[in-house]
């Protein structure tokens, strides 16, 4: 990720890109402490990004009101990806949005469904030190919702140097369970194991067991898993791109 802070500087950065023939980019955060996105300033640009090149622009939302997603919208991304969590626990003692509740999850849903904008909502596995919590609660919400064009599973990735350091990982039995009902709930969705996810040991089971459970995509998965593919007779497409694309 580059860090960009000035909306001509992303533009430039996309041009740059487009004439490298990259195939797209990701638009994201951090969140300011509400859980926003400051996207306001740079939506000319993303406009103009739209007009002059041909490239897939996947933007982290964040919250959104009605008229936020609009205005969005009107950008013509092609992608808008949303985390969402299904239990208020992890929501105020992990992300510290203390003034805000699961609905508000259900208020950005209702918003980028309104706005007619394609959406990509992310289920992070293990958000609450590793165990489940909350979400089945938000593949509820999202299918109360909205058919997504793809949902995209993710698990917690215990990183050093933040106070979740010593949590351990997402149990990939877990993940493999939230994969499987995220497949029956969503039988004709592209379901993606995303790019955020355990490293080591454990990788490679989460990988096999996810595909067992439905996932149609892979992020980087190891050299086993698609050993692993193509002997047991999968086809297999591969993409240097956003795993929403």
């Amino acid at each position: 990720m580059h860090a960009i802070t000035r909306p001509n500087d992303l533009l430039t950065f996309c041009q740059d890109l487009a004439q490298r023939n990259g195939m797209g980019c990701l638009i994201s955060g951090g969140c300011d402490s509400d859980g926003n996105i400051p996207l306001t300033p740079f939506l000319p640009v993303l406009t103009e990004i739209k007009q002059t090149t041909k490239l897939f622009l996947n933007v982290h939302t964040g919250f959104l009101t009605n008229s936020e997603a609009e205005q969005l919208a009107r950008t013509g991304i092609d992608c808008a990806s949303v985390d969402i969590v299904g239990d208020e626990t992890p929501l105020h003692t992990i992300y510290g949005l203390n003034h805000r509740s699961t609905t508000d999850y259900a208020t950005t849903l209702h918003a980028l469904k309104n706005a007619k904008l394609p959406v990509a909502p992310h289920i992070c596995v293990g958000l609450n030190h590793g165990q489940l919590s909350g979400e089945l609660v938000g593949l509820q919400l999202i299918h109360s919702i909205l058919q997504p064009m793809v949902l995209v599973i993710i698990a917690l990735m215990p990183t050093q140097g933040t106070p979740m350091a010593n949590s351990p990982p997402a149990n990939p039995v877990d993940v493999a369970r939230i994969c499987a009902i995220s497949r029956l709930l969503f039988p004709e969705c592209e379901i993606a194991l995303g790019c955020m996810r355990p490293r080591g040991a454990v990788r490679r089971e989460l990988e096999q067991l996810a595909i067992h459970a439905g996932v149609t995509r892979l992020v980087l998965p190891t050299k086993s898993t698609i050993q692993y593919l193509q002997h047991n007779g999968y086809t297999i497409r591969t993409m240097n791109a956003c795993c929403v694309m």
